[in-house]
């Protein structure tokens, strides 16, 4: 009976045995996961749960790319179940800039310290910190001032060009006839001006064939400007004042002062104020001698004869004071430039502008006219030792030439003789 009971037992077992294994999971040996989870899959016929599902345990994990300076790294992280990895990024190394503070980096601008440890690194960047200018080179021949300043900080060092201010010319003037300036080798001109010029002075007397000159020079750069006269002692043009006309034994003779050059018997002369053209038939000297020619400075008396003018004329015009020449050497004119000298040393009272003067053309004591003082338009009064260059405009018409002397006189009554207070030359005639 027990062993009856027993087969019972054994096959009910059996059977619930046969019934409990077809609901039972049954787990895969490897593990499955996620980025967050692992588990074991059941393998068991139509199942499809999660068995020992877990959330991952992490290890300390590894460095598996090393980072640097410039790039980042990657740590790995292990499951401790599972082998599952998950990486994390290892921030790029921590560098310490190293600088050279000895010395400053420097441009146009800024001064700064430059890095030692490969990278373009700056510290202490700052603006230049300038002192004043001073001069690094002056100006010279072609080249221009230059200045510099330093930056206090660094001693950076900044220069500058002052342009204009070299010297492009010597240091002496450059002339002709109507300017004067500086001049380089270069071929550049400055300071071009018209010349200013002092007073005429003589620079050669007339003698035997020589004509007297004048000349006057450049307050600035020394030109002389020269003025040549045509009236050499012995030579050249003729030319006699009259100082009175006599008429002895039907014959016309005229006292005259020789003014300039020769003349010679058998020469023709013209006499201002009449027509026609007449002969010097005759010469006496002061002495009453014959003589065949007289020259510069000498009086003497002239015999007039016919050549084609009428001798009547002679006798009865008032030629005194007149001048006889070289024919066609002279024109009668009313207008002239002359440079004046005053000279007051025997004269006590004033020269006013338009004072009433004697002017003697020839410096003789004939042939005197009245004339008005001209001075220059800002000169009222004149003053003892100056001259001055002036036009002057006769009351009527006298033959005139440039270096023709002559002097202005005032009549002293108490004396009865006139005196000199001016002297003057005759630059140039009027057309």
């Amino acid at each position: 009976m027990k062993k009856k009971i027993s087969v019972i037992l054994c096959l009910m077992f059996s059977v619930f045995l046969a019934s409990c294994n077809s609901n039972k999971h049954i787990a895969n040996n490897e593990w499955t996961f996620d980025s967050s989870q692992h588990w074991h899959e059941c393998v068991t016929k139509n199942h499809d749960d999660k068995l020992d599902v877990a959330d991952h345990t992490w290890n300390d994990g590894v460095v598996t790319t090393q980072p640097t300076e410039t790039t980042d790294g990657v740590k790995t992280y292990t499951c401790t179940v599972c082998s599952a990895t998950k990486t994390a990024p290892v921030e790029k190394l921590t560098h310490t800039h190293t600088f050279d503070m000895s010395a400053w980096e420097k441009d146009g601008n800024k001064h700064w310290h430059k890095s030692t440890c490969g990278h373009d690194v700056k510290v202490d960047e700052a603006d230049h910190e300038f002192g004043g200018w001073t001069v690094k080179t002056e100006a010279g021949y072609h080249v221009d001032k230059v200045e510099e300043r330093k930056c206090t900080v660094c001693e950076y060092t900044d220069e500058r060009t002052i342009s204009g201010t070299a010297t492009h010319y010597t240091d002496n003037f450059k002339h002709d006839e109507t300017n004067h300036w500086f001049e380089c080798d270069c071929g550049e001109k400055v300071e071009i001006e018209a010349h200013t010029y002092g007073v005429w002075s003589q620079k050669t007397a007339a003698a035997d064939d020589q004509n007297k000159q004048y000349s006057r020079k450049c307050t600035e750069c020394e030109y002389e400007d020269v003025l040549t006269f045509d009236n050499t002692k012995t030579n050249g043009t003729y030319c006699v004042a009259i100082t009175e006309v006599l008429k002895v034994n039907g014959k016309k003779f005229a006292k005259v002062q020789v003014l300039r050059g020769t003349i010679s018997v058998g020469d023709n002369i013209v006499i201002d104020g009449l027509n026609g053209t007449f002969a010097i038939d005759g010469i006496k000297d002061s002495k009453g001698m014959v003589i065949d020619s007289a020259s510069f400075g000498q009086s003497v008396t002239i015999e007039i004869g016919t050549e084609d003018g009428d001798l009547e004329q002679v006798e009865n015009s008032k030629v005194g004071g007149h001048l006889a020449y070289e024919p066609n050497t002279a024109n009668a004119r009313t207008t002239f430039t002359a440079q004046i000298t005053i000279d007051l040393s025997n004269f006590s009272g004033v020269l006013n502008k338009g004072r009433s003067l004697h002017l003697d053309l020839y410096n003789i004591d004939t042939g005197l006219m009245m004339c008005n003082l001209v001075l220059p338009e800002d000169v009222n009064v004149a003053e003892d030792g100056k001259s001055y260059v002036v036009t002057i405009t006769l009351p009527d018409s006298r033959v005139l030439w440039a270096g023709m002397e002559f002097a202005y006189k005032v009549y002293d009554s108490t004396s009865s003789s006139y005196t000199t207070v001016a002297t003057g030359i005759i630059l140039s005639v009027a057309n």
